[in-house]
């Protein structure tokens, strides 16, 4: 919420957090500091809720409300990595809630020229997510180095989304890459081993630089800005960035996170969190970042 207040006879931009229950304010920070810097507090109770939701879906979560996570002497890195694969699931879960969407996605990933509405009979599907491997298993890949998103068929689970005729990808099957990054170069470093065309989600904005340095190498890469996809998507990665960073630094916990669900009333999510299993206490993340 943005108000204005006056302070000192002067107008000062702020963002505050309201209980909607009590009615009472819960944060305040002066606008210009939360453009550069949100504070954890802001960031764990707009995005909060949502990134338990993604953490529990993919089973990241232990019963001892701990991360599922190999532990490097690199906290910025393990979060990086991790928000790719949480990159994964958003993407999926857009294109399985918004046909235009799937069908812009889809249409990139089998190197087509024209949006279709076939991609309707089409599912994404994110190799790598524990979804995918209770759903349908036969698509489960999470060493997969090229196709971090498929399509399958609706109506034939084992049927994928294949490139178009007169490609020289045809009955090739359809596939996308996935990258996350607050700098470009980590990504140009290793893009011209993909095969698909490349999905990049640029926290630090330099989307632009990356496809320039792609054309000055003259790489055959199908790059693809996410700000076209969806406005609100990098903005969210951002504000999960920041939380899993002070997770990792262990400056807050999930406790912290599930106070501010609770003041939510989201009795779900903390339903789910109690059943959260246990029995696996680290999950291993790819390498590539």
């Amino acid at each position: 919420m943005l108000i204005l207040e006056d302070s000192s006879q002067k107008y000062v931009l702020e963002v505050i957090i309201r209980d909607t229950t009590s009615n009472d304010i819960v944060h305040i920070q002066p606008l210009n500091e939360y453009e550069q810097q949100p504070t954890i507090n802001l960031q764990a109770t707009r995005w909060g809720n949502s990134l338990l939701d993604i953490l529990m879906q993919e089973e990241q979560i232990t019963g001892g409300l701990e991360l599922k996570r190999l532990f490097t002497d690199n906290p910025y890195n393990d979060a990086i990595r991790m928000l790719g694969s949480i990159a994964e699931v958003m993407v999926v879960d857009l294109c399985n809630s918004n046909n235009n969407i799937n069908r812009t996605l889809g249409k990139i990933a089998r190197y087509g020229i024209r949006i279709s509405n076939s991609l309707d009979n089409y599912l994404a599907v994110a190799t790598g997510s524990l979804k995918t491997k209770n759903l349908y298993n036969q698509h489960y890949n999470p060493n997969d180095t090229q196709r971090d998103i498929i399509w399958i068929n609706k109506e034939d689970n084992e049927s994928q989304l294949l490139c178009v005729r007169g490609c020289a990808q045809f009955s090739k099957p359809a596939g996308l890459q996935i990258k996350v990054s607050n700098n470009y170069r980590n990504v140009l470093n290793s893009i011209d081993q993909y095969h698909y065309p490349v999905l990049y989600l640029d926290l630090n904005n330099d989307w632009a630089d990356l496809s320039r340095e792609i054309k000055n190498r003259g790489l055959n890469i199908v790059l693809y800005h996410a700000e076209d996809l969806h406005d609100m998507m990098k903005e969210k990665l951002r504000g999960y960035f920041q939380i899993l960073i002070s997770l990792f630094n262990k400056d807050i916990d999930l406790k912290y996170i599930i106070d501010r669900a609770k003041s939510e009333n989201d009795t779900n999510l903390l339903k789910g969190l109690k059943g959260a299993e246990n029995g696996i206490d680290k999950l291993i993340l790819p390498i590539d970042y």
